[in-house]
C-alpha cells in the first residue's frame, strides 16, 4: 500500500486503539460487580434449595402423622394429602 495509504488509515487505527481502550475501561469497571453478582446468585441458589427441602419434609410430616394414627391417606404428588 505506501505511505499514502497508511497516512489514510492512521485515523481508522487511532479510533480502534480509542475502542480498544475505551472497553477495557468499561470491562474493569464490571469486574467487581460479577463478584457481588456470583454471590447473590448463589444466595439465592442455596435459599431455593432449602425452601424446597423444607418444603417437601413438611409435606410429609401430616401423611406420616396420619399413618402413624391408622388413618387412610393417599400421600403423592397426584393425589395431594387426602385427610
Amino acid at each position: 500500500m505506501g505511505e499514502w495509504g497508511q497516512d489514510l488509515l492512521q485515523p481508522v487505527d487511532l479510533l480502534l486503539e480509542a475502542d480498544v481502550e475505551r472497553l477495557a475501561h468499561a470491562a474493569q469497571r464490571l469486574d467487581p460487580r460479577l463478584d457481588v453478582v456470583g454471590l447473590e446468585v448463589g444466595r439465592q441458589l442455596g435459599l431455593q434449595f432449602l425452601d424446597h427441602l423444607q418444603h417437601h419434609l413438611l409435606a410429609r410430616q401430616p401423611a406420616a402423622a396420619a399413618a402413624l394414627l391408622g388413618l387412610d391417606v393417599q400421600d403423592g404428588p397426584k393425589h395431594g394429602l387426602g385427610l
